[in-house]
């Protein structure tokens, strides 16, 4: 009984690992942030809980700028059930490679940071 644990909590803590810029990279393509928002664009994506079950799936509208030193993405968020949503995002260079955002409802400043084609 003691093994089936022990190869229990194994797996869980495989499902853990999260992506890192130490990564290899995938390609020799350079993601640059105010270049790859700039204008608009459409994304899918979906929330997903701690076991990995879609809770939520959702298309985005996103209308980016770029003045300089803040880029700002207004994104218009249409769920599966009809509903939608704005958020608006300021992203501010910091670095030559790192960024950090803020929005309205998002509580703290997310921090960024690009690494080659990440």
């Amino acid at each position: 009984m003691r093994f089936i644990w022990v190869l229990a909590l194994i797996a869980l803590g495989a499902c853990t690992g999260k992506p890192s810029l130490d990564d290899a990279p995938l390609s020799t393509r350079e993601l640059n942030l105010e270049e790859f928002f700039e204008g608009e664009l459409v994304a899918y994506g979906q929330f997903q809980d701690i076991f990995g079950t879609v809770r939520r799936r959702f298309e985005v509208a996103i209308d980016g700028t770029w003045d300089g030193r803040t880029l700002t993405l207004v994104e218009d968020f249409v769920y599966e059930d009809g509903s939608t949503e704005r958020r608006i995002w300021s992203l501010t260079k910091t670095g030559a490679e790192t960024w950090e955002g803020t929005a309205p409802g998002v509580i703290g400043t997310a921090t960024g940071e690009e690494r080659g084609d990440t």
